[in-house]
């Protein structure tokens, strides 16, 4: 699961639900040290317990988390890839193709065109 921590000490407890409620924010706009603050460990213990569950640092874990969310909207939502760049977290939607295109495969107009065939045929 995505959003849980192999729960060991209590402290734990506390960073699994912050981290919860960071992925359940519909901006999902997280701020590291903001988490850090509310899980209330130790930022090494943090990272290491983060990327031992998740299998990637925080920031590479948010970035494809956001990026997912980004794919999902490109499917069903018909909002321009602009708009939905910035919800991801980029100003800049050049940017937002070249992060979306290393996850992937393709640019963000051409996953979304390419779906919608796949529904059509």
């Amino acid at each position: 699961d995505l959003h849980s921590f192999p729960t060991r000490r209590s402290s734990d407890l506390v960073g699994e639900e912050a981290v919860r409620q960071t992925l359940s924010k519909e901006s999902c706009s997280v701020n590291l040290k903001e988490l850090i603050q509310k899980t209330e460990m130790n930022p090494a213990y943090f990272y290491r317990l983060f990327k031992q569950t998740y299998g990637a640092s925080p920031a590479k874990y948010f970035r494809e988390y956001r990026l997912s969310l980004a794919a999902s909207q490109l499917v069903n939502t018909k909002k321009l890839i602009q708009q939905i760049a910035m919800e991801a977290g980029y100003d800049n939607s050049s940017k937002f193709a070249e992060a979306f295109s290393r996850i992937y495969g393709c640019s963000p107009r051409m996953y979304r065109k390419n779906i919608n065939m796949e529904h059509l045929g």
